[in-house]
């Protein structure tokens, strides 16, 4: 899961925006903002972003006015992007991502983002992601 929580107020206009119900596939081909590379995946193995921007209306657009400590919690998998901020002041974002006490460690054979260098050495595939990268933010309950 991610978490897109803003430090300073947020118009709707310059909000993070999410296309409802993207994660639940196909997985889209993510791309570098400025080159529009496929640097995660091989090229052609996964389906192409539409082109949200020519037609929005096509689309269930979800964006919302924010205030400091308010938060939009959302699969990491939705396409998702935030446009300019044309407007006075900052747009300074805290943006987390949490997984389940049930993820298990699954080596990509392609560079992931963050790339977590190392991270196959330290922990086999399928083990509990008990590392110090990823510190328990909410312990289960006692059984």
């Amino acid at each position: 899961m991610s978490a897109w929580i803003p430090v300073d107020p947020v118009p709707a206009a310059g909000c993070l925006e999410l296309v409802a119900t993207s994660h639940r596939g196909p997985w889209l081909m993510p791309r570098t903002f400025l080159r529009r590379e496929a640097r995660w995946f091989p090229e052609g193995s996964l389906a192409e972003l539409p082109d949200i921007e020519a037609d929005r209306g096509a689309f269930d657009i979800r964006r919302f006015e924010l205030e400091p400590g308010d938060a939009i919690f959302f699969d990491f998998l939705t396409v998702h992007g935030a446009p300019g901020f044309p407007y006075p002041g900052r747009r300074r974002i805290l943006s987390l991502r949490y997984l389940s006490a049930e993820a298990r460690h699954a080596p990509r054979p392609w560079t992931t983002s963050p790339p977590f260098d190392g991270l196959d050495a330290e922990l086999a595939a399928g083990a509990v992601m008990d590392h110090p990268l990823f510190p328990v933010v909410w312990p289960p309950p006692v059984r």
